[in-house]
């Protein structure tokens, strides 16, 4: 964890402390907490030499996720009692010190005088003789805490009290003797002596407290104030309903459940029994078997048999990792902690494939049916459908963070489902358009790797839409689409990137190849000179226009840009082979020899290469040195 949260120039925390702030939050969804789950601690000072762990033997080991102490002698008995708030519950805690002793104390309120120091007396220091125990005013105790300001005094066997000296805030001192062990005192800056206080009369009988745990339940549910538009789920069908059916277009029940899970297999039951109840409330169920997944050993074709056996009437078959993924997927971006699906576990959609309700557990047929009907009302009655109580709301309700889910989506490597979930729901996720984008142009480079160009360029489009100007995601539909033929299209980006920017020579090129490759040679050879009068030294550049050139018959012209490439990077074999061929055809045979043996000697094993070479020597009537040039291509290339 980064030390503290500095911040950068623009004002944001730290890179470092951004990333560990997210690995500290992963480890609490996962159920770690801040305390470790330790329990409290108490320890006791053995007279000034060490400590002893009492934490058991006080009472005051309790397993909370304690946070703040504050002492106070709260009921007046002469010791000190502690109160203590935990960041989960109980979230106070009193724990009243009875431990039995014939100790003594002395409790001390100060006053200041409201002028030169503080009414409150923030900041004396006291001490007490004999011994010299000093006690200082504090304003707070420790974390998020603020103890008594009595100053309380544990004088142990002692019972003397020869003198207490005050030392006030605004530097003045003064010094009170007549008081008693065992007794309260307020004492006013300036005052001559200390006056007794006595507590006021309360009848308050404090009785320890049981916290009542509340009993385990096998079933949750969770109706979502907003419904939540579900990832693209494809669904793994028995053959007679056809397989891999993609779900939408009416409410259905999504259930999960295993053959070995006897509370699923009483859920089944149930749905059996009341077969036409749901059917009457336009409902459909998938029950879809989790047998054989993952670590579970048990045989899928047991979960077929026993639906069989039950005459399941409704949809069913066998849930793949990819369903379960994308189920957690969901779960987890809903639910703070992370944990995995239990069984049964059930999901209700809506018509319009939006998430509605969760059911951890067991579904009960009434509550199922009431909430199918439920589905009908308007956002503010089932907003108000969802929460145990009514009441008023500051403003509307807030949507789900969909980009999370989209991320975790191509995270998970399922850029098919992701890139559907970014088509249908781009103008849900257009709160924040930088982060779809980012995450949109990650879906579409996923693509590419895999070589996927056409779904590559339809995220690419969806990042354009959202950010014009992503550059990134300009360079790859450009190339995406060149990829897969789309050469118009291609052409629009690339003249789009030289137009944003014309110094981009590498645009600008591959502008210039496209324009030359698909009929329109004199644009393609006007970007290319407009190319090298901002880049003359490219050797890329001074290539592909002199091919332009040739092919438009100005071979003059192309050979000197062929050498102008050549003189800019020798090792270019592409322009020797050209400028060999248009010199041979011209008669220059002597001119082309150079370049097919600066050929031969860049790629030696290139029969091609050395055939040419033997081709012109034999032309020029250098027969031996041909002969040997054809040998070589023998057996290069038998």
């Amino acid at each position: 964890m980064s030390r503290a949260p500095t911040l950068e120039s623009q004002g944001t925390y730290s890179a470092e402390f951004q990333r560990s702030s997210l690995r500290a939050q992963g480890l609490l969804r996962r159920g770690k907490s801040w305390s470790g789950h330790e329990r409290n601690c108490c320890f006791l000072n053995i007279g000034g030499k060490s400590f002893a762990n009492i934490s058991a033997v006080s009472g005051f080991n309790f397993l909370d996720d304690a946070r703040a102490v504050a002492s106070v002698d709260w009921d007046h008995d002469g010791d000190l009692d502690l109160w203590n708030t935990n960041r989960t519950s109980p979230g106070v805690r009193f724990l009243r010190n009875d431990f039995p002793t014939d100790h003594h104390y002395l409790a001390l309120k100060l006053i200041g005088n409201g002028t030169t120091c503080n009414r409150d007396a923030i900041g004396a220091r006291v001490e007490l003789y004999p011994g010299k125990i000093i006690k200082t005013l504090r304003a707070g105790e420790g974390f998020l805490a603020q103890s008594t300001k009595w100053i309380h005094f544990g004088m142990g066997q002692n019972r003397q009290v020869d003198r207490v000296v005050v030392r006030w805030p605004d530097g003045t001192s003064q010094e009170f003797t007549h008081m008693e062990a065992d007794q309260r005192y307020e004492i006013i800056q300036g005052s001559v002596r200390p006056a007794p206080w006595t507590a006021p009369g309360r009848d308050v009988a404090l009785k320890p407290s049981v916290l009542p745990v509340p009993p385990v339940s096998d079933r949750t549910r969770t109706l979502l104030p907003a419904r939540l538009v579900m990832p693209p789920l494809t669904l793994n069908l028995a053959s007679s309903y056809g397989s891999n059916k993609a779900i939408a277009g009416q409410p259905f029940l999504l259930n999960l459940w295993a053959s070995w899970c006897q509370p699923c297999v009483k859920e089944l039951r149930q749905f059996v029994q009341r077969a036409d109840e749901l059917k009457d409330a336009k409902v459909q169920i998938f029950a879809m078997s989790v047998d054989g997944l993952g670590d579970d050993s048990s045989n899928p074709q047991n979960a077929q048999a026993l639906l069989k056996q039950l005459k399941f009437p409704f949809m069913h078959g066998v849930a793949t990792t990819a369903l379960l993924d994308k189920l957690q997927i969901v779960k987890e971006s809903l639910f703070f902690p992370i944990r995995p699906l239990p069984l049964p576990s059930s999901f209700l959609v809506d018509p319009q494939g939006r998430l509605a309700v969760i059911y951890h557990g067991p579904v009960e047929v009434d509550e199922l049916i009431a909430d199918v009907r439920r589905l009908e009302l308007d956002e503010d009655d089932w907003r108000q459908a969802s929460v145990p109580f009514q009441g008023r709301y500051l403003g509307p309700q807030v949507g789900h963070d969909l980009l999370a889910i989209l991320d975790r989506l191509r995270e998970h490597e399922h850029v098919e489902a992701a890139l559907e979930y970014s088509q249908r729901n781009s103008a849900l996720m257009g709160y924040d358009r930088p982060r779809y984008a980012s995450i949109t142009y990650k879906i579409g480079a996923e693509f590419t790797r895999r070589k996927m160009h056409d779904k590559a360029a339809a995220a690419y489009h969806e990042v354009i839409h959202a950010s014009p100007e992503h550059l990134n995601a300009r360079r790859a539909m450009a190339a995406a689409l060149e990829s897969v033929g789309r050469f118009k299209e291609a052409i629009t980006h690339y003249r789009w990137l030289v137009q944003f920017n014309p110094e981009n020579a590498r645009a600008r090129l591959k502008l210039s190849a496209l324009l030359a490759r698909h009929g329109n040679k004199p644009a393609a050879v006007q970007d290319l000179r407009e190319s090298l009068r901002s880049n003359p030294e490219s050797s890329q550049t001074h290539y592909l226009l002199a091919t332009v050139l040739e092919k438009e018959n100005r071979v003059e012209e192309a050979i000197t840009h062929y050498q102008a490439a050549l003189g800019l990077d020798p090792s270019l074999a592409l322009a020797h082979a050209r400028i060999g061929s248009a010199l041979q055809r011209q008669g220059q045979l002597v001119a082309a020899e150079e370049h097919w043996r600066s050929l031969v000697q860049l790629r030696p094993k290139s029969a091609a290469a050395h055939l040419r070479l033997g081709e012109n020597l034999y032309r020029q009537e250098m027969i031996e040195g041909g002969l040997q040039a054809f040998r070589v291509v023998l057996e290069l290339d038998p």
